[in-house]
C-alpha cells in the first residue's frame, strides 16, 4: 500500500512518518527497510525498484520511503510511475512517499490511489502558536503570554518554520535550565520575554554569521551576490563586513584590513567593500583559470 505525505512542512512530515511507522514495526517483529531521497541522487530508482522487487525470505514486511519523487531522473519516471502503481494494493509492502508538493501529473495517482494521504502546509500565525504551545509542552516548558507572542512573531519571519521552532525552543530549554541552576529558581517559571530576546538576538547573529559563510564559501559569482543580498537584508552593513572579515585567511584577511582603512578615512561604503571584494575575486578566479 502507499501513504502519501505532503506539503512543505518538513518537519510535521517526518514527525508523522516516525508515527506511521511504529505500529508496523511492532506488528511484523521483521521488517524490511530502504529510504531513497531523489533530491540527494536523482539516479536511485534502480536501487528502490530492485528492493521492491526482490523476496523476501527472513522478513514478513517490507517499508520503503521515498522522498521527493518529483525530484526523480526523467529517464526513470515512467518506469517508476508504472511499478509504484502496482503497489497500491500490496498488503505487506507499504510505500511511504514524502514530497514537499504535489508531483506532476504522471505521479497523481500517488495522492488519488493512496490509502491514506496526509497535507503538511507551511505554519503559520494561530495555528503556528497552537504548535508552538504544544511542542513547548514536551519540553517542560511554559510561556508567559506576552513571550509566546514575541516568540511566534519572529518564528513566523523564519523559513522552515517548524524546524525552526524546535530548534530555538531547544535553545530556551537550555537557558532556562542553566538560569535555573544559577538563581535556583524553580524549572518550571514560566519563560520571560527577556528569555525571548536573547535567544532571539543569539540566533540573528548566528544567522548572519552563517550567511558571510556562504558568501566565502559560493563557487559561482550569481550565488555569492545571492548570499551578500540576504546578508546585508539581515545585518547593517558594518556588522555584516566584520562577519565576513572574521572569517578570512592570508591574502583576504589583507584586503579586508586595506578596505577598512578605506571606509574609516572616507573612501569605499562598507557596501561597496564588499561587493568589490567578490566581483575582484571573481575576476582573478577568471583570469587564473584561463591561462
Amino acid at each position: 500500500m502507499i501513504i502519501f505525505l505532503y506539503g512543505l512542512d518538513s518537519y510535521r512530515q517526518n514527525e508523522k512518518l516516525r508515527e506511521l511507522i511504529a505500529p508496523y514495526d511492532k506488528k511484523y517483529k521483521q521488517t524490511d527497510m530502504l529510504t531513497v531521497d531523489f533530491e540527494e541522487n536523482e539516479n536511485d530508482w534502480v536501487k528502490a525498484r530492485d528492493f521492491l522487487g526482490q523476496p523476501s525470505l527472513f522478513v514478513s514486511s517490507k517499508i520503503l520511503i521515498i522522498k521527493e519523487i518529483g525530484a526523480i531522473a526523467e529517464a526513470n519516471e515512467r518506469e517508476a510511475a508504472k511499478y509504484l502503481k502496482t503497489q497500491t494494493e500490496t498488503k505487506d509492502i507499504f510505500v511511504f512517499v514524502l514530497n514537499s508538493k504535489m508531483p506532476k501529473k504522471l505521479f497523481h495517482f500517488l495522492s488519488e490511489n493512496a490509502y491514506k494521504k496526509y497535507f503538511f502546509d507551511e505554519l503559520k500565525d494561530r495555528m503556528l502558536e497552537v504548535f508552538l504551545k504544544e511542542e513547548a509542552k514536551k519540553k517542560s516548558l511554559a510561556f508567559e503570554p506576552a513571550a509566546l507572542t514575541v516568540f511566534t512573531k519572529y518564528i513566523n519571519g523564519l523559513p522552515e518554520k517548524s524546524w525552526q521552532a524546535v530548534n530555538e525552543l531547544e535553545k530556551i530549554r537550555l537557558l532556562v535550565s542553566e538560569t535555573s541552576e544559577i538563581s535556583e529558581v524553580s524549572k518550571s517559571s514560566e519563560v520571560s520575554v527577556e528569555d525571548v530576546k536573547k535567544i532571539i538576538k543569539f540566533s540573528e547573529k548566528a544567522a548572519v554569521f552563517d550567511l558571510a559563510g556562504k558568501v566565502l564559501r559560493s563557487g559561482a559569482l550569481k550565488d555569492k551576490l545571492t548570499f551578500l543580498e540576504r546578508l546585508l537584508a539581515k545585518a547593517d552593513s558594518a556588522y555584516a563586513f566584520n562577519s565576513l572579515a572574521y572569517q578570512v585567511w592570508n591574502k583576504e584577511a589583507e584586503q579586508f584590513a586595506d578596505y577598512d582603512v578605506s571606509v574609516k578615512s572616507g573612501g569605499l561604503e562598507y557596501e561597496e567593500a564588499l561587493l568589490e571584494f567578490i566581483v575582484s575575486g571573481e575576476v582573478g578566479r577568471v583570469i587564473h583559470t584561463s591561462y
